[in-house]
């Protein structure tokens, strides 16, 4: 006989120690048919049925041949000893844990959920089920025909599941889903995401996607709000990639804080580039100031293609950022050797480009890391784990 010790499945805490996903115990019941729907039983069934508010005789007899069904999952463990009391042949009960998310919403785009085996399908959930997991203990015995028990193999000692501390910090988390969900409904907006990132360690301190789902209501989970947008989609960002451009020209000494370019309208082929609040010529710096496309596009002209195609790979622009999470999108950078003018000139304003909202805030990272970019990452780091690239001189 193998007398089985469930392991429980690690908790998922954030930054501080909060749990955002624990497992509480529970049983399952499953029957051998073949005993349970026998006549002996009808009358410890009625009184079965009415503990667990379902009919176990009609869902027995849909598999009536079945040595081994399910009846039910996922049963309180008060309910237990009375159902033990009613001493049905052929039914037999499991101990389970069911997976409880304490903050439901404000995390499920990041913490992800579990099916009733307890494997993770999505989010953190998923893509760390391993270390989560933990494998079940073993204790074998046999009993003799003169009921002697004893031992014949080695018991195998159980392997509790991992607990996981995220970077995320489950206050900010909070905050950011309030304001995110507060300005949604202000502007009536179809979806919204926002990304927190620390600025000097790229630890991912909140990412909230709406709209959302509650992980403990899996019944009510609609398909399409499971998707972590933040992460999986991609936008073309505009004009704040007009900073990361400019660094370039200025770390390569190509310009100088001070350099003065011509801004009037002028085209790139068939495209004709213009500001929407006009200036004859503008320094460096009022580029910046004035968010001119002119000046930005005249700037990124000055490299060839292979050149801005390194640089934008280099701060993480059409690449994964490994982070592990599931679905992990590339975004968009055209191959330099399709790249035309145009493109050149539209890339460096943000157009025909395509960034995840992560990875747009990722490249943020080198203006607050005097040019050296850490990788992001979901999980708490310590300050010796921190990796830094430096991208552009301090």
């Amino acid at each position: 006989k193998e007398i089985v010790t469930p392991y429980v499945r690690g908790s998922i805490m954030d930054r501080n120690g909060e749990q955002l996903a624990i497992s509480t115990p529970m049983v399952s019941i499953w029957t051998n048919n073949k005993l349970f729907l026998s006549e002996s039983n009808s009358a410890k069934i009625i009184k079965l049925n009415k503990l667990l508010v379902i009919n176990t005789k009609e869902l027995a007899k849909k598999k009536p041949n079945s040595t081994y069904f399910f009846l039910k999952r996922g049963i309180p463990p008060q309910l237990l000893d009375e159902i033990n009391e009613l001493d049905i042949d052929g039914l037999n009960t499991i101990s389970e844990d069911k997976r409880f998310y304490p903050y439901g919403n404000y995390t499920s785009h990041v913490v992800g959920f579990t099916n009733i085996d307890d494997k993770g399908i999505d989010g953190i959930e998923y893509a760390l089920n391993d270390k989560l997991k933990g494998a079940d203990g073993y204790k074998f015995t046999e009993r003799t025909p003169k009921g002697v028990v004893g031992e014949y193999k080695t018991e195998i000692p159980v392997k509790e599941g991992e607990n996981i501390n995220l970077s995320i910090d489950a206050n900010i988390q909070k905050i950011v889903y309030q304001q995110l969900n507060s300005q949604m409904k202000k502007v009536n907006a179809l979806a919204s995401s926002a990304v927190v990132l620390d600025a000097k360690t790229g630890e991912i301190l909140a990412m909230v996607n709406l709209p959302d789902y509650n992980p403990n209501k899996k019944q009510t989970i609609n398909q399409q709000n499971i998707k972590n947008s933040g992460i999986l989609n991609v936008y073309d960002p505009g004009s704040i990639i007009k900073p990361i451009v400019i660094a370039k020209a200025l770390d390569d000494g190509i310009i100088k804080p001070n350099t003065v370019f011509d801004t009037h309208p002028y085209s790139v082929g068939p495209k004709l580039i213009k500001d929407d609040h006009a200036y004859s010529s503008m320094t460096v710096t009022e580029i910046i100031t004035h968010s001119s496309d002119v000046g930005t596009s005249k700037i990124a002209l000055k490299y060839n293609p292979s050149q801005l195609y390194s640089y934008y790979k280099s701060v993480g622009f059409g690449t994964k950022l490994k982070t592990g999470f599931p679905g992990e999108t590339n975004g968009i950078l055209l191959p330099e050797r399709k790249w035309t003018k145009v493109d050149q000139a539209l890339m460096s304003y943000g157009y025909g480009i395509s960034v995840s909202l992560l990875q747009m805030a990722h490249s943020y990272l080198i203006f607050t890391n005097n040019g050296c970019q850490p990788d992001v990452t979901f999980l708490k780091e310590s300050q010796s784990n921190i990796s830094c690239k430096q991208i552009i001189k301090p």
